[in-house]
């Protein structure tokens, strides 16, 4: 098997999607976990702001 054999340059592309549809997810999720908490973070304060 050389370098440009077809069976070879697939299977690479098909592990570099992999990748990157990996990559892809965990970003989304960690930055809704993050805009949660500072949101409620956010309300909780201005409660106290508000109704103290």
């Amino acid at each position: 098997m050389g370098c440009c054999n077809p069976l070879l340059r697939e299977k690479a592309k098909e592990q570099e999607e992999k990748v990157n549809r990996n990559g892809k997810e965990k970003l989304p999720v960690a930055a809704k976990i993050g805009a949660v908490g500072v949101t409620i973070i956010f309300l909780t304060l201005m409660g106290f702001i508000l109704f103290h």
